[in-house]
């Protein structure tokens, strides 16, 4: 299995981005403005209530973009794999107010400017009624504001929504966040499961670039305020970069008692985890997001790297041990509908978890709606309250990223390659 394509995933669905917001924005800019003088024509179309009418019974068409080529490759495969075996499921089940989704998948090449195409072809060609995706984050901070132009709802499939480059203006139109920050609720995590019931003081934080390099740095000092720690030095990391010594060397002369991971899942959480050990062979280091594939273990050196090294717990995990029935029945129908398409292995539960999650909120949207309207989908999706895969949404129209509530588990790998749950005491 390629490492990447194994790796890349989910539930925090830590994404790869780079550097290069400013230059994504200016590029969807001039293609908003372009978009702008069409939307008379097509602005509403996408329902097919103007100018491509259709029988009640004819299928609602999802139009979904993301990365089947480039850089974020096995994001992108993720995205679409978990909406193609949810699109099947809900079809299977009688589809959404008695008709079934049609699926067309475009490929955004893991491009910005690939992306904007493909969601303005979407609209104006092929007449979807809503757009999944992009879902990485230079991809959708580019298409939001072109979906918005259009006035068709779309649902991005990354993490994230406020702070990485989408203008303020555009972040309560036709587009919503897919995913929350999960970024943040795996540092909540080491905070509420680590530095807390040790009484820790003292923590350093890694940051990836992507795009910003520091959210991590400054989250973890808002929480030092709250819950008595200090962030004693941060550091960031490039992506794709190939030695992380360092900002390892840096973040440990501060004597911190833990680091804070928040690098993207993949190759970059190895190159820093294998520099790290290399430099302190016990600290505790978390919360690792995708890091439990068996690929993962053996690629960044087993147990011996991973020793004191904590782990977002992955879905069959949060199955067994989530005490909410809600989130129980949802995620025994995820891992249930991925099996039935042949998409049940680990790596295949791991990763295309927001692709299927991406649907269960379009479809409760409709349904609330009781209709295709884009302004009436919008409108259940801003008032959205629905709980998915172990989060649940809480959105209001001023905030579409609110999240409800979140259930997790934290894990640790055993010298046997084993995983097991982490229960702080």
């Amino acid at each position: 299995m390629n490492y990447r394509t194994g790796l890349a995933a989910v539930i925090e669905r830590l994404r790869r981005r780079d550097a290069g917001v400013s230059r994504v924005i200016g590029a969807a800019s001039l293609v908003v403005a372009m978009a702008a003088t069409s939307v008379g024509a097509v602005a509403g179309t996408a329902s097919g209530a103007t100018a491509h009418p259709r029988a009640s019974s004819s299928p609602i068409i999802i139009c979904e973009v993301s990365a089947q080529s480039g850089a974020a490759l096995g994001v992108g495969l993720g995205d679409k794999n978990g909406i193609t075996a949810y699109v099947k499921w809900i079809n299977s089940h009688g589809g959404v107010l008695g008709r079934k989704y049609q699926l067309i998948a475009l490929d955004d090449a893991s491009t910005p400017s690939v992306a904007v195409s493909q969601v303005r072809k979407c609209v104006t060609q092929l007449h979807a009624n809503f757009i999944l995706g992009p879902g990485e984050t230079n991809d959708y901070v580019a298409a939001v504001p072109v979906a918005n132009s259009l006035h068709t709802v779309l649902i991005e499939q990354g993490a994230g929504w406020q702070g990485i480059g989408i203008p303020a203006s555009q972040l309560t139109s036709y587009s919503f966040p897919g995913l929350y920050n999960a970024y943040f609720q795996n540092d909540l995590d080491m905070i509420h499961k680590i530095i807390v019931p040790r009484h820790y003081t003292r923590v350093a934080v890694i940051d990836g670039c992507d795009p910003l390099c520091n959210a991590n740095y400054n989250f973890m000092q808002q929480q030092g305020k709250r819950y008595g720690f200090k962030v004693v030095a941060g550091q960031s990391v490039t992506y794709n970069q190939t030695d992380d010594t360092p900002q390892v060397i840096h973040l440990l002369a501060a004597h911190p008692q833990a680091v804070v991971l928040g690098i993207p899942p993949g190759q970059d959480t190895v190159t820093f985890l294998k520099a790290l050990r290399a430099e302190s062979p016990t600290i505790p280091v978390g919360e690792c997001a995708v890091c439990t594939l068996p690929s993962f273990y053996s690629a960044v050196g087993g147990a011996t790297t991973l020793k004191n090294v904590y782990v977002l717990g992955d879905s069959s995990m949060l199955l067994k041990y989530t005490p909410d029935p809600t989130t129980r029945k949802n995620l025994t129908d995820y891992i249930n509908g991925m099996k039935a398409v042949g998409y049940g292995t680990t790596s295949d539960i791991a990763q295309d978890l927001v692709g299927w999650a991406t649907g269960l909120q379009l479809t409760d949207a409709i349904e609330t709606a009781k209709s295709i309207n884009e302004n009436a989908v919008k409108n259940a999706l801003a008032h959205q309250s629905i709980n998915l895969l172990g989060w649940s949404w809480a959105r209001t129209p001023q905030n579409y990223a609110n999240v409800g509530s979140y259930h997790s588990v934290m894990a640790t790998w055993g010298a046997n390659g084993q995983l097991k749950v982490y229960k702080a005491s």
